[in-house]
């Protein structure tokens, strides 16, 4: 799923519903990326996917019902259970870890051009990437380091500079 993004979309690795719980959580919060909308858009265009989804839309919505939905307590009442809240801060929680996980980890976004075919992109933190014919690159950003693979054929960097994010460039078994 998502543009490959390493969470929450890798299959076997996160549930269904867990996946679409930190997609709502990105989504919700207004936070998500231009890249990871377009990943969202891939991983929402499968039908089960949009189905977990709108559970948890759905789960929300029922939540909110809830909110000033209490009687006024009365002297003869037993105090109430916590579990309720807890569990709901919990929920809460799981979101925000997994929205973290989400904004702060970029999966690798590949480019691959076939022969008589040239083209140049963008990345994320404003460095340019201009792919020759018949090309295999592919770049991914992590907190730590920006890293692009030269799978194979020719590529040419203009590089922004950001000393705490090196730019590394991988081909075979040599970095530079």
């Amino acid at each position: 799923m998502p543009g490959r993004m390493t969470m929450p979309s890798d299959a076997g690795k996160t549930s269904r519903q867990d996946q679409a719980a930190a997609w709502f959580a990105a989504e919700r919060a207004g936070m998500m990326l231009v890249e990871q909308r377009a990943e969202f858009d891939a991983w929402l265009a499968d039908p089960r996917n949009k189905a977990a989804l709108d559970a948890m839309k759905d789960l929300w919505q029922g939540l909110s019902v809830l909110k000033g939905n209490e009687p006024a307590p009365t002297k003869a009442q037993k105090p109430k259970s916590r579990a309720p809240i807890v569990a709901a801060v919990a929920a809460v929680l799981l979101c925000g870890i997994a929205m973290t996980a989400l904004l702060t980890q970029s999966g690798p976004h590949a480019i691959v051009t076939a022969d008589g075919q040239q083209r140049t992109e963008t990345m994320p933190d404003g460095s340019v990437l201009a792919v020759n014919v018949a090309s295999n690159v592919s770049y991914r950003f992590t907190d730590t380091q920006r890293l692009v693979t030269l799978e194979n054929g020719e590529a040419a960097f203009s590089v922004k500079p950001d000393p705490a994010k090196p730019f590394v460039v991988r081909v075979g078994d040599f970095e530079v």
